[in-house]
């Protein structure tokens, strides 16, 4: 079982910036082999993500965006992860008739070492 309960704000500054953050928290239940309550393994208590983008009117777009991953554990009853932050960049173009559109990103763009 996990419930999940998430806020986000998205603000419009003009001249095509805008910033946008998501914040939320998770509780999960499973039970291990022995029948005890535990954590599910690799979801995270908190998270949040966050960032600014950048809309040309020819339709291509940019962000960059920090995204945090809290502590979880790696297994049923197991060992405790700590939290990260990563830093991630993104580009989209969208098609004139807004049919088709290309993305890239770059994930993890610093290469941060994490569990």
């Amino acid at each position: 079982r996990i419930d999940t309960a998430t806020a986000t704000l998205n603000l419009w500054l003009g001249h095509g910036v805008g910033v946008f953050a998501t914040g939320g928290v998770a509780e999960s239940r499973t039970r291990d082999a022995t029948g005890r309550s535990v954590d599910v393994p690799y979801v995270p208590r908190r998270f949040a993500r966050g960032g600014v983008t950048f809309v040309h009117p020819s339709r291509v777009t940019f962000a960059v965006i920090g995204t945090y991953i809290g502590e979880r554990t790696d297994a049923p009853g197991g060992v405790k992860l700590d939290g990260f932050w990563t830093a991630d960049v993104t580009a989209t173009y969208e098609t004139p008739d807004r049919r088709l559109a290309f993305g890239l990103a770059v994930l993890n763009l610093f290469d941060k070492r994490y569990e």
